[in-house]
């Protein structure tokens, strides 16, 4: 009798389990970089799978994150009339860009909002957490245009499709990006998914790139020759006789 029991508490927790599942498709696979690059949009396309009758509504959040390396806030101060740096605050593995978008913001509450701890925003992916470096990093992030955040970023076109697009700032470094979405409903992750793409150099400045990684010793004393070369032309044309 208690092995039935087992079984159908079993059957019922089966039968309970979501099944949402998440498609996710980008507008491009790879962004180049030219010269005259001014910045550009990547749409992130998706739909809602097996959605069961009733299983909204959804609350949908999307994080882009390119590359991480370790960031630096230092902090000045004023001495004897000069501006000094007086501490510095490592943030390691910090993404150097990162875009956070939602379907609404984090005031607003709903049947499907995701809870408080998961509306964090741009703070949320800082290390160490909340602190005065911290904010401090994400001020500075922004006013570069490499921290981005829409609370309003996600739209749904019906109960099932949505679509959000990602503003590249003209600085945006190179290399792997990672788009994660993340589905709620009733407050709690139900589906998730994540798909990636690269920004890379092109022309004569991925060409310029490339040597510099692969000859690093080389190109940097093709720099310094030239350098000295535009120096001692620039004193030799406005020599005075």
């Amino acid at each position: 009798m208690r092995a039935w029991g087992l079984v159908a508490a079993a059957c019922l927790t089966a039968s309970s389990a979501r099944s949402e599942d998440l498609v996710l498709a980008l507008s491009a696979q790879e962004i180049t970089i030219a010269s005259n690059f001014a910045g550009g949009d990547l749409t992130v396309f998706g739909i809602v799978k097996n959605a069961p009758a009733g299983g909204g509504p959804y609350d949908l959040i999307i994080t882009t994150t390119g590359p991480a390396e370790t960031l630096a806030v230092r902090e000045k101060a004023r001495v004897a009339g000069l501006w000094i740096t007086r501490s510095t605050t490592d943030f390691p593995y910090a993404p150097t860009f990162l875009s956070v978008l939602s379907t609404r913001p984090p005031e607003e509450s709903g049947a499907g909002a995701p809870p408080p701890s998961e509306r964090s925003g741009l703070l949320g992916h800082v290390p160490g957490g909340v602190s005065a470096a911290a904010a401090a990093l994400i001020r500075i992030q922004e006013r570069r245009g490499l921290w981005l955040q829409d609370d309003r970023g996600v739209a749904f076109l019906d109960p099932s499709l949505f679509r959000a697009t990602v503003r590249l700032p003209p600085n945006v470094p190179i290399g792997a990006f990672e788009v994660e979405a993340r589905l709620y409903s009733g407050g709690s992750v139900v589906a998730r998914s994540t798909v990636s793409f690269r920004v890379a150099k092109a022309g004569f400045e991925a060409g310029v790139a490339d040597v510099a990684e692969r000859l690093r010793l080389g190109y940097g004393l093709a720099v310094a020759a030239l350098a000295l070369l535009f120096g001692w032309a620039a004193s030799a044309m406005f020599r005075r006789d």
